[in-house]
């Protein structure tokens, strides 16, 4: 029920969001798709070489991708990208206003107008009121203005990992298998629908 924290959280989930999404899509559907040869290889019974080098680059970007000092010799994999570059890909997805409200965020998250103006109330001509105690009301007004974009904003968040991790449970790696992610029904997740027929196993 505080305002400040709730709009800073809600920035770091656009990035995390945003981050985690670049990071995994497509992934899932990589092993999949590939999830003999991946276990055969695994197993020590593959008798050819495959190699996966955007998958690779990708996979190594989300884990060493980082801001390279001054002359610092790296492969263009590990270079970080800006938190903008981030934000802006989610919207080529289709999360068009992802910018503008991360935008809103930031500058209510920084020490400027937006983030004392929520203390006072109007109560005439030029005329304000502290109300130190307006930050359920300004929460609630933030999340009924932006409901569509933080309802589909969690679908970018979760649902990638969600169906990577499912996909790791048919990929010989017990030690990264989730017993929570097997009990939860991905069977309404178009990608893990995917993913499954692929696999060749149930969508439940």
């Amino acid at each position: 029920n505080l305002y400040l924290p709730f709009c800073a959280n809600l920035r770091s989930l656009i990035e995390s969001a945003a981050d985690s999404f670049d990071g995994v899509a497509g992934v899932a559907q990589t092993l999949a798709e590939n999830r003999g040869a991946v276990n055969d290889a695994l197993n020590m019974k593959s008798s050819q070489v495959i190699t996966s080098r955007e998958l690779e680059d990708q996979l190594i970007h989300f884990s060493h991708g980082r801001k390279l000092t001054k002359g610092e010799v790296a492969p263009q994999s590990h270079s970080a990208k800006s938190a903008r570059a981030y934000v802006e890909q989610l919207e080529k997805l289709g999360l068009s206003q992802a910018h503008a409200i991360y935008g809103l965020l930031c500058q209510v998250t920084h020490p400027a107008s937006d983030s004392l103006s929520h203390f006072l109330s109007e109560t005439g001509d030029s005329e304000f009121t502290l109300f130190p105690h307006n930050d359920r009301v300004a929460i609630a007004a933030l999340a009924e203005k932006h409901k569509a974009f933080l309802h589909t904003l969690l679908r970018y968040a979760f649902n990638q990992p969600i169906i990577l991790l499912r996909v790791l449970l048919h990929i010989d790696l017990p030690d990264y298998h989730s017993a929570e992610i097997s009990r939860l029904d991905l069977s309404a997740m178009p990608g893990w629908q995917k993913c499954a027929r692929l696999m060749g196993t149930p969508a439940a």
